[in-house]
């Protein structure tokens, strides 16, 4: 876990924050694994940050209309391309590491 958490861990404190149920745990991990109080408020509040501006920014654009703007039509092809963007560039990002590690290595 101390592994894991110095490589990838500090991130998911911010991005955790925007998936339910990541958010409550990422903190008890960080604790676990003895992470630094300036390394996890940097990462912790700057990603409580982020998700408050986000959804304080989304109330005051679509106001009281936040109901019918979510159920459009339109949601449905943003979110799968949104997901298939997410997911060629974690494969593209993948497979570059696994590149680098090979030239790397004789």
């Amino acid at each position: 876990v101390n592994r894991w958490f110095d490589k990838i861990g500090k991130w998911t404190l911010t991005i955790g924050y925007f998936i339910p149920g990541v958010r409550h745990f990422t903190a008890l991990i960080a604790g676990a694994s003895q992470l630094q109080y300036p390394s996890f408020a940097l990462f912790a509040y700057s990603g409580g940050f982020v998700w408050s501006l986000t959804f304080i920014t989304l109330g005051y654009y679509l106001g009281e209309t936040w109901r019918t703007s979510f159920h459009s039509e339109y949601w449905i092809p943003i979110t799968v391309a949104a997901t298939v963007l997410l997911l060629v560039i974690g494969i593209a990002w993948r497979l570059m590491r696994r590149k680098n590690r090979s030239s790397i290595l004789p």
